[in-house]
């Protein structure tokens, strides 16, 4: 059993062993996909301190709960810890050099990213299966943020609200139909159980308020 030990700040992270020598590890030898379990260290003499996993890499926002771990979002990393407290992992910022909010729905990850989209990471092969972008209807994605109503992902962006239906990769985005007068709805979204709300922020274009999603899929301002 190996243990990570990370010095936020710093720029050593080391890999011990319980037992055998530790085989300097190699892009080879790496648990490959978009989770490795180690810095890849085979050019380590050119290695920099941002390529080091940290929490204080960025502002840490998002966070995700599954059954043997936690996902935490601090861009550009996303941290993988265990319920005990833990770093065991981290997403190779070669594969996914991004992220402001993560949300898991079943065994898959996703990953809003600024200018990027959102990703959608297959926990079960370690690979990412999707990107949503503006090529699926995703009008905006300068600024994602997340909320989860069963298998629906629900993305709050600076210009309306988007759906996705995680099973069928449908994404519907709602601007005017929010019933919001003004433009550049920068907008937030929340739910629990049946209920969702989206909250947009007043500035020079709209006046800002509330409004609520209903089961035939309606807004009302």
């Amino acid at each position: 059993m190996k243990k990570l030990i990370l010095f936020i700040g710093g720029a050593v992270l080391l890999l011990t062993g319980c037992s055998a020598p530790v085989e300097e590890p190699t892009s080879d030898n790496l648990v490959p996909g978009v989770f490795i379990n180690e810095v890849p260290k085979g050019d380590f003499e050119n290695l920099k301190l941002e390529d080091f996993p940290s929490n204080d890499a960025g502002r840490a926002h998002g966070v995700a709960v599954a059954d043997d771990a936690i996902y935490v979002m601090a861009d550009p990393y996303l941290l993988k810890y265990s319920l005990e407290g833990e770093m065991i992992a981290y997403a190779d910022p070669k594969i996914l050099p991004c992220g402001v909010d993560v949300a898991k729905i079943g065994e898959k990850l996703f990953v809003a990213c600024r200018e990027e989209g959102i990703y959608e990471i297959d926990l079960v092969k370690n690979e990412i299966a999707y990107n949503y972008t503006k090529a699926d209807g995703l009008e905006e994605y300068q600024n994602p943020e997340f909320a989860v109503q069963d298998k629906t992902l629900w993305v709050g962006t600076f210009d309306g609200i988007a759906k996705i239906d995680t099973d069928t990769r449908k994404v519907t985005f709602y601007n005017d139909e929010l019933g919001f007068e003004g433009t550049h709805l920068s907008s937030g979204v929340y739910s629990r159980g049946n209920n969702v709300w989206a909250i947009v922020s007043a500035n020079a274009y709209n006046g800002g308020g509330a409004g609520y999603y209903n089961e035939e899929g309606t807004w009302t301002f």
